[in-house]
């Protein structure tokens, strides 16, 4: 199954789109429920119409969820007999479908929305999980947008542990280049030239006058 992303980043108009999204909701910890938009005045929720930026699916803020389901009577009640019918007689419920379920029905089949950082984009979770498995992809196969995207953002969230891998590889690296510089020192090291064991032992029957003549030290 094709990738919505691979569609978007292939093409030279939406991949910096793309490259927002993973560098505002990557790492995945910077994904979070969106919880919606206040009147700063009154506090009551705005009727936001919110759409996922990838997929175009409906989308609800919490304070949505909970304003058409907790803080409306009836709707928990309802949720509850629906559940326990649905354990009770399984069969009965075998054809229903997500808007068949109350909650769904009291927000208009509408899925929870999440957002990232320092972005205004809303994504439904699925997206979510296809950013992310996209990105992985990318970086397996070694993209070097994607990865510099990656790599800045990691900074920013976990500066001590890149700095300690930085740190590993510049180890890494002087130790290599040692290795390098020692062997290749070695290799142009001139030779010593050393007399055979067999005429030192000879030599040593000799006079220094005899050693003198046969030029043996």
């Amino acid at each position: 199954m094709t990738n919505k992303f691979d569609n978007l980043y292939s093409q030279n108009k939406s991949r910096s789109f793309v490259l927002h999204l993973v560098r505002a909701y990557l790492p995945i910890n910077k994904v979070q429920k969106y919880w919606g938009n206040h009147d700063g005045e009154s506090d009551q929720l705005k009727n936001e119409k919110i759409r996922c930026c990838c997929c175009g699916t409906p989308l609800a803020s919490i304070e949505e969820i909970w304003s058409k389901t907790v803080a409306t009577p009836g709707v928990m009640e309802d949720q509850m007999k629906y559940s326990i019918d649905a354990m009770l007689n399984p069969d009965a419920h075998k054809d229903d479908k997500r808007e068949d379920v109350p909650i769904v029905k009291a927000i208009n089949g509408k899925v929870q929305a999440f957002t990232g950082d320092k972005t205004e984009t809303k994504m439904c979770l699925a997206c979510v999980k296809e950013l992310l498995e996209f990105t992985q992809n990318m970086i397996l196969r070694g993209d070097k947008q994607i990865n510099f995207a990656i790599r800045k953002e990691m900074a920013k969230e976990f500066p001590d542990a890149l700095e300690t891998i930085n740190g590993i590889q510049q180890k890494q690296k002087e130790d290599y280049e040692a290795r390098k510089k020692r062997k290749l020192e070695e290799q142009n090291k001139p030779k010593e030239v050393k007399t055979s064991g067999s005429t030192n032992a000879f030599g040593d029957f000799l006079s220094p006058e005899q050693k003198a003549k046969l030029g043996i030290k």
